[in-house]
């Protein structure tokens, strides 16, 4: 289906620019507070640092802009938010079959995946939680979709990391603004 192919084309791009991480080192052991970003309509803890991404994703729905505020822990972990507005053409795509080829798109043949049906805990809709392990480094991602906003959430590094209280604070910080 060409409109599910739109959206593995945003999750690799989002998994792209998670991967990329930033170049600078941080503290491993610092706090990190809660900042509102009008341009995504969110509020996460990532901190006053954060860094940008901006890209245009060729998709058969046309371009799509994706969006992702990255704040690198460490070299070996990183917090982010991507995000896109999908145009009106996925307007009568099912919300489930949209997070499943999220989930599909950020499969490999050799990582080892679990999903986690979220509830929705107002003002975030209903989502999943992925956490794909590709052996060097784990993806601990929530994905949501708040009309045709695509939100994928995540913390990526080390097990211990992903696994961590900074990374459960960070994803339970995430908060949708209307």
């Amino acid at each position: 289906m060409r409109v599910l192919a739109s959206v593995v084309l945003v999750c690799l791009a989002g998994a792209a620019a998670l991967a990329g991480g930033s170049s600078k080192k941080k503290s491993e052991n610092r706090d990190l507070n809660v900042v509102e970003y009008t341009d995504g309509r969110f509020k996460a803890m990532l901190g006053d640092e954060s860094e940008t991404s901006t890209r245009t994703v060729g998709s058969a729905a046309g371009p799509l802009t994706v969006t992702t505020h990255t704040t690198a822990v460490s070299k070996d972990f990183s917090l982010s938010v991507t995000w896109t507005d999908y145009p009106g053409s996925f307007k009568d795509v099912p919300a489930e079959t949209l997070l499943a080829a999220v989930r599909d798109g950020m499969k490999t043949r050799d990582c080892k995946l679990t999903e986690t049906r979220l509830e929705a805990m107002p003002p975030n809709p209903p989502g999943k939680e992925l956490v794909i392990d590709y052996r060097k480094y784990v993806v601990r991602s929530r994905v949501y979709l708040a009309g045709s906003r695509l939100y994928l959430v995540s913390a990526t590094g080390k097990k211990d990391d992903v696994e961590g209280h900074l990374a459960r604070q960070f994803l339970a910080s995430f908060e949708i603004l209307h």
